[in-house]
């Protein structure tokens, strides 16, 4: 079986190969790459933007790459598919143009049957809730550098909106869709409701299956968000619920991703986003600078060890189908609040394996974290719960077996 995978990104061990920055995600895509490179009579070749490495076909170890950049790529997809004449066309994700243009090819050849689209998340949908009740007057602003590359939170959620015209283009014409929560299900076959969706639930990153949380382990009072860079990921409105945390516990600290926008240096204050100089000042206005640490850039295993020391996991976005940061959570046993939205209850069971919350009350997201730092049987028993589940709905045995089975259906 020849099987082309089109990715959004270039797969880690590719760039390590390569020399170029490798995306924080994408481990859990090297996974099955190397999963189905170990099977008999199974070619993979993938295809991802190149960058820098503009069009480009080589190998990297038993894989074949072929890379392609923003010219010609309808006629750049034309020449790939034509010379690898794969049996199965595999597409990851439908925020980017990208896909569209390559159903547009394969629709053209007669491939869409042969076609499998997997849903990651929704450009239309993060359009929708991106501002993530921001004030208006923060809407409005910006900073020298969005001013500079036109990338101001109003651009920012309006690049969304129009990359989500073409994801619905591209979601009307997919004869074949995966997906792992029952929102994207129902978003899909409101757009194709004559689409054939499969669920296939998402592997995770390896170093979150060799791991296991303790509460003994952990810095007590310790609260981690994994992202912080962009609105609809809510960390505005976990700030504002760390005001009521602290009152309650001065010792609590609220850890993250990214640079701390009040320790920056003059070069890499003229670069940074009018969002983050708003985070700055929001923690200021809280009186937070001893209560907010910033993590800078995490891999797997600095995530992973940063959830171990962690006493409650936070998904406080306003917008998400199944995010990888509260499964690993989830995984790990790390006990978890997460915001009500989207594809969240496909993944864990509210007051079970998770503590469940309206998205814009900061005042219930604060309640539940209190909660689960006084109630420590509770924390426990929720750990258990959820690590039970996400170990099973993240096995890779089970997954991987059951991707195969629609590419086998697909092939027939």
């Amino acid at each position: 079986m020849k099987i082309l995978w089109l990715c959004n990104i270039i797969l880690p061990q590719v760039s390590a190969e390569l020399g170029v920055p490798s995306a924080v995600s994408g481990g859990w895509l090297s996974l099955i790459s190397e999963k189905l490179s170990e099977r008999e009579n199974t070619e993979l070749c993938v295809c991802f933007p190149g960058g820098s490495l503009g069009d480009r076909d080589f190998t990297s170890g038993k894989l074949i790459c072929r890379s392609f950049s923003g010219s010609s790529l309808k006629e750049r997809f034309r020449k790939i598919i034509k010379s690898y004449d794969p049996d199965i066309i595999h597409i990851f994700g439908t925020e980017l143009s990208h896909t569209l243009v390559m159903l547009q090819v394969c629709r053209d050849r007669g491939l869409l049957d042969k076609t499998l689209v997997t849903i990651q998340g929704f450009a239309a949908k993060c359009a929708e809730a991106y501002y993530a009740d921001l004030p208006g007057r923060v809407v409005k602003a910006y900073s020298l550098r969005d001013f500079l590359r036109g990338n101001s939170i109003k651009d920012q959620r309006n690049d969304f909106a129009d990359r989500g015209e073409d994801e619905t283009e591209a979601l009307k014409i997919a004869r074949n869709v995966s997906g792992r929560t029952a929102w994207d299900e129902e978003y899909v076959r409101s757009l194709n409701p004559d689409v054939n969706y499969y669920r296939c639930n998402e592997t995770l990153r390896a170093p979150f299956y060799e791991n296991k949380w303790e509460l003994s382990n952990c810095e007590r009072h310790s609260i981690f968000v994994a992202q912080s860079n962009y609105p609809l990921k809510g960390f505005h409105l976990a700030l504002k619920a760390m005001t009521d945390i602290v009152a309650e516990y001065p010792d609590a600290i609220l850890y993250t991703t990214g640079q701390d926008p009040l320790k920056l240096s003059f070069a890499q204050t003229l670069r940074q986003t009018y969002y983050q100089k708003y985070i700055g000042k929001l923690i200021k206005k809280y009186k937070l600078e001893n209560n907010v640490v910033f993590l800078g850039r995490l891999d797997a295993e600095g995530i992973c060890g940063r959830l171990l020391k962690t006493n409650v996991f936070v998904c406080c976005s306003s917008v998400e189908n199944s995010p990888n940061s509260l499964c690993e959570a989830m995984i790990l046993g790390v006990p978890c609040v997460s915001s009500a939205v989207g594809g969240i209850s496909s993944l864990a069971e509210d007051k079970k394996e998770c503590l469940f919350y309206k998205w814009n009350r900061p005042d219930k997201l604060a309640a539940h974290v209190k909660k689960l730092f006084l109630n420590e049987y509770l924390a426990q028993k929720q750990s258990a719960a959820a690590r039970e589940r996400a170990l099973k709905t993240h096995d890779p045995e089970t997954n991987f077996s059951t991707l195969l089975s629609i590419y086998d259906d697909l092939k027939k």
